[in-house]
């Protein structure tokens, strides 16, 4: 008897399994191409799809069109709006797009000349004027392969994810020359549901000077949202020129990441202007024939800066005096920032620390391991009742600042210079020991490599190791779209 209900269990199970694969196939089988080519066409295949289903537009251009994705796919089975040539269906003038819904995916679209566009206000009294709109309600959505170039009037933002929706993606995206004031890329942040976005291998560019504030290329939350969590990850984009004004990224929210980022003759710097608990690390800051280019600037708790390299800059690092005031612009002290294993190399100004009039100076401020080469000035430019400690630090080439102290040396190593012009110690350099924080990432160097007790200072450990991407404006953006740049920092 009990041979036979096994025998019985294994057909009934193995009859289930071959209609759950049916139903899979049959639901892969099902999905469908709906061609549009106008707006209403467009409208009657947002009221038909269903999960897996795809909206193509064709090739052409069109003026003055507002769309508004608002449907509904599934885990693994998204609705998609695609170019049926990427980059062949362009939009111009007062086009918009809102993505409106869950698991939605837009590809292959090209945005140019857009002004006039609707200009909103949100929740948090931010008005806001994009092309492309991410509603709360917009969540597990992508946009992909798409490029947004040359705005005109009351176009304040290119792309603004609304606050409240969660984990979207913008990757391999284009985007260049904004001309009016506003933040080209605008993340706003609820107080209870953390962003989670990714945004990674897009190209953001050519951002011509503005007038004050609101020049930002991205920008992560703002005042009032600077306590709320977002968690959002910034990795593997090109920066070139934005010099909109002196924060090209201004993080004003809490838990974001920077990772492994290119930042090529962009005066502004990559600012935690507010929020705590950022993590910036793996980036590339190179001046290059822009003389007033920056690095990275620390404001608030808990900051890491870790295997970043800076490269023929104005300001490399700068850690600010804080306040405490109940003005959410004011700035938050800076407490327990983490400066380790980055490498600043010929930079005008190498550490610029508590030299503003604010009264609160930095403390446990740790500076480890870092590989300065300078060539003129002072190293450090150092205010008044800072607490820091330094440790395994090789600063060289000018005055230090103040008097020598342990965990600084200032005798010129060896120097190993790779294919990409970057330089490192030699083996003999890193026999003293490093205090590594116990944190995953920190057990590895800029280029990914596995650091060891004796790995040399800076941000390089290996020598001959492959850079991590992007290299070139051309390992970024979309396919279709041919970018220049062959070398480091190209």
């Amino acid at each position: 008897m009990e041979d036979g209900s096994d025998h019985t269990l294994a057909l009934s199970l193995s009859r289930f399994l071959a209609l759950a694969l049916l139903g899979l196939s049959s639901a892969g089988a099902s999905a469908k191409d709906f061609a549009v080519a106008t707006r209403e066409e467009f409208d009657a295949a947002v009221a038909t799809v269903r999960p897996g289903d795809s909206i193509v537009w064709a090739p052409g251009t069109w003026s003055d069109v507002k769309l508004r994705l608002r449907t509904q796919g599934a885990p693994g089975r998204p609705v998609t709006l695609r170019a049926a040539v990427p980059g062949e269906t362009r939009f111009e003038a007062a086009s918009e797009l809102t993505i409106d819904g869950e698991h939605l995916v837009v590809s292959g679209l090209a945005f140019q000349k857009n002004a006039n566009v609707t200009s909103t206000v949100t929740p948090y009294a931010v008005t806001v004027a994009s092309v492309v709109t991410f509603t709360a309600r917009a969540s597990h959505c992508r946009l992909t392969e798409t490029s947004i170039v040359d705005s005109g009037d009351s176009v304040t933002t290119y792309v603004h994810l609304a606050p409240g929706n969660v984990s979207n993606r913008v990757d391999h995206c284009y985007f260049s020359n904004q001309g009016k004031i506003g933040v080209t890329f605008y993340v706003e942040v609820d107080p209870r549901r953390p962003n989670g976005h990714l945004i990674e291998r897009n190209y953001f560019g050519d951002r011509k000077q503005g007038t004050g504030n609101r020049w930002e290329t991205l920008r992560i939350g703002h005042s009032e949202q600077q306590r709320f969590v977002s968690n959002t990850t910034v990795s593997h984009n090109y920066f070139y020129r934005c010099n909109g004004e002196n924060e090209c990224v201004s993080n004003k929210s809490t838990g974001n990441r920077y990772l492994y980022n290119t930042f090529v003759e962009v005066r502004g710097e990559l600012a935690l202007r507010h929020g705590d608990r950022t993590w910036v690390e793996g980036n590339y800051f190179f001046g290059g024939s822009e003389p007033k280019a920056g690095g990275v600037r620390i404001i608030g708790s808990d900051q890491v800066v870790i295997n970043n390299y800076f490269k023929g800059l104005r300001y490399a690092l700068v850690v600010y005096n804080g306040q405490t005031g109940s003005d959410p612009k004011d700035y938050a002290p800076v407490d327990n920032a983490l400066v380790a294993f980055n490498t600043l190399d010929n930079c005008v100004e190498n550490f610029t620390i508590a030299t503003n009039a604010r009264p609160i100076p930095p403390k446990n401020l740790r500076i480890v391991g870092n590989l300065v080469r300078a060539s003129s000035g002072s190293i450090f430019r150092l205010g008044t009742g800072v607490e820091a400690i330094y440790a395994s630090n090789v600063m060289f080439g000018a005055e230090l600042g103040f008097a020598p102290r342990a965990g600084i040396s200032s005798s010129p190593p060896a120097l190993l210079t790779d294919t990409w012009d970057r330089i490192m110690p030699g083996p003999e350099a890193g026999k003293e020991r490093l205090s590594l924080p116990r944190l995953p990432e920190a057990e590895k160097d800029l280029n990914g490599e596995k650091r060891t007790s004796s790995t040399p200072v800076g941000a390089i450990a290996t020598h001959g190791a492959k850079p991590l991407y992007p290299l070139a404006r051309k390992d970024v953006g979309p396919a279709w779209m041919k970018m220049p740049g062959r070398a480091l920092g190209q």
